[in-house]
């Protein structure tokens, strides 16, 4: 659904006639000016042999023509721990552009967490180094534009 100007929500429900409840409910909550700036905010719940339910807030936010920030936060709520949060911060010149990212996630079902760091420089017209690349930025943050 079309809220407003830059506003949109979607909604998916599971409903299990026999149980007379919803095994999966998912709400999802965008905002997307045309400034650049995206706002994801989400809740799911998925009733199984494992419960699930979660909050995930992911942005992406300009604060200057050239400086951006970005993040995300993954959340269980069942468990009260983080399951994953990103964060970092892009610069972007005529002629190059910089990301530097952190990651903590978890890597095991016994809740250990591994962490992760990464840069990416972007030399426009020729080629780029780093390993953190768009496709990672676009499945955390959905609706992330780069601009290099």
């Amino acid at each position: 659904v079309n809220l407003a100007s830059g506003w949109r929500a979607r909604t998916t429900v599971q409903w299990d006639p026999n149980d007379s409840r919803s095994e999966k409910l998912a709400l999802v909550l965008n905002y997307r000016p045309d400034n650049g700036t995206v706002l994801n905010l989400g809740y799911r719940r998925r009733l199984a042999i494992t419960d699930v339910e979660q909050t995930d807030v992911s942005f992406q936010y300009p604060v200057t023509e050239r400086w951006s920030v970005l993040g995300r936060w993954n959340y269980s709520l069942e468990n009260a721990q983080t399951l994953e949060l990103v964060g970092g911060v892009e610069y972007d010149s005529c002629c190059w552009g910089l990301r530097l990212g952190g990651r903590r996630f978890v890597r095991n079902v016994r809740g250990e967490y591994d962490n992760a760091f990464f840069v990416q420089l972007h030399l426009k017209g020729l080629a780029g180094l780093g390993s953190i690349g768009d496709t990672f930025l676009r499945n955390q943050i959905p609706g992330y534009y780069t601009r290099f």
